[in-house]
């Protein structure tokens, strides 16, 4: 009896040490499991909330907006914002622009030098301009640095005298431009550094 005992005992421990193992190991899968998930949810939530916030507030590392954020600020400044103006297309236009690269003398629509660039953008809202930047300058209305709006154009001179490079006003001190080889049409302060010194003059092509 007491042999049979002994034997039922050994068999229960025998049971209890050969499962258990097997069971805790099936409860930390499980939890290794739950915790993947909750830190993939967690994951997909903050990738969600760095999306909208880069579209609202991020910045570059110079300290400014990104270039699609530039031109959206100078247009949205604008007293009359009709989607149907030439401003509004003006506007989706520029974006558009954006990145392609600068080769010299290309005038679109996949590369640009800098007359090029402003020819084929004012071409599309129905404003014929010559092709080089020194003929450009004399089309439209002259005016001053101080009364800058969104659309004008605006002209260089590394010397004081023949102009040598444009791009288009977009606010704020800012313009799209396709600067020079190696680089692509971007934005770029006028109000500040190089086209500070090198500004010549603006004219005004868009009434609205």
């Amino acid at each position: 009896m007491r042999t049979s005992l002994r034997v039922t005992s050994a068999y229960r421990n025998y049971r209890r040490k050969k499962y258990t193992p097997r069971k805790r190991h099936g409860r930390d899968a499980s939890k290794k499991v739950q915790d993947f998930f909750i830190h993939l949810l967690v994951l997909f939530t903050l990738g969600i909330i760095l999306s909208n916030l880069s579209d609202k507030h991020l910045i570059n590392k110079k300290g400014e907006l990104p270039n699609e954020k530039i031109i959206q600020e100078g247009y949205s400044q604008m007293e009359i914002l009709d989607s149907n103006s030439k401003a509004a297309l003006l506007h989706r236009l520029l974006v558009d622009q954006l990145g392609k690269p600068y080769v010299y003398g290309d005038e679109g629509p996949y590369s640009f030098d800098c007359s090029g660039l402003v020819q084929y953008v004012f071409s599309k809202v129905g404003i014929l301009l010559p092709r080089v930047a020194s003929d450009q300058a004399e089309a439209g209305l002259e005016i001053e640095k101080s009364s800058l709006r969104f659309g004008d154009v605006v002209f260089f001179s590394a010397d004081g005298m023949t102009i040598n490079h444009t791009g288009i006003y977009v606010g704020n001190g800012f313009m799209v431009h396709a600067p020079k080889t190696g680089e692509v049409v971007k934005v770029s302060r006028i109000d500040s550094g190089y086209y500070a010194e090198c500004f010549k003059k603006a004219v005004r092509l868009l009434n609205y």
